[in-house]
């Protein structure tokens, strides 16, 4: 390699490393050198959460367990790495309205949170609806609503009554699809006069792709034996 060439290689080299350590300055003059146009009015800028990560509550009023509730306890069986679980998780459950104050003080006007299947109907569509469960979601709704934030409501995140995986290995089966056209039924019914937007589930190609097959990021049964140590 010439000198030239090195010497161009170095320079390179050194923009970089460099461009990131500047970026930061760039961007500070610019926005003191620009009037940044603001956001439209009707841009939703917000937070986002799942139930299973936040809630907590795991057993409370009348509450069934989940598929993540059954993988996170018992000997050998949690894939957590320092063994937690979200039993407690963030308690959401109890304190939603602190996290709502919190959600107003950062100043956005839309929240993402995703409801606990388990936590509404504990046995599936062959069970009984958990009229606490329904209570809980309304009430965090109103709040949000208070605030002036706007709920976005996920149907599923991973997470599925551990009754339908005993039952018959939840979406491994095509009675998996009545029991969500059953869920989502309820949700629509309860909560769709104060919902707008709705997502029926939470990344579906990782589940497909990472949680089926390898249980990576999901709990499910596994379509082949393997072992991720």
């Amino acid at each position: 390699m010439g000198r030239s060439s090195t010497l161009l290689l170095k320079t390179l080299l050194l923009v970089i490393f460099l461009l990131p350590l500047l970026a930061p300055y760039h961007l500070a003059v610019l926005s003191n050198e620009f009037d940044l146009s603001p956001l439209p009015v009707d841009f939703l800028f917000g937070t986002a959460s799942s139930s299973y990560q936040y809630e907590g509550a795991y057993k409370s009023d009348g509450k069934g367990l989940s598929n993540w509730d059954n993988f996170t306890h018992g000997p050998g069986r949690s894939r957590i790495l320092d063994g937690s679980n979200g039993d407690i998780a963030d308690d959401h459950y109890n304190r939603y309205l602190e996290d709502i104050d919190l959600m107003e003080a950062l100043g956005v006007n839309s929240y993402r949170l995703s409801i606990s299947w388990a936590r509404i109907l504990p046995k599936g569509r062959l069970g009984e609806v958990n009229n606490a469960g329904i209570e809980f979601y309304n009430r965090q709704i109103d709040a949000l609503l208070l605030k002036g934030i706007q709920p976005f409501v996920t149907l599923s995140h991973y997470d599925i009554p551990q009754e339908l995986e005993d039952r018959y290995e939840s979406w491994l089966s095509p009675q998996s699809r009545e029991d969500f056209a059953f869920y989502a039924d309820i949700c629509f019914k309860t909560f769709g006069d104060k919902v707008k937007y709705w997502v029926t589930f939470n990344e579906p190609n990782n589940l497909v792709s990472l949680g089926l097959p390898f249980r990576f990021i999901s709990p499910l049964p596994l379509l082949w034996p393997i072992s991720i140590g």
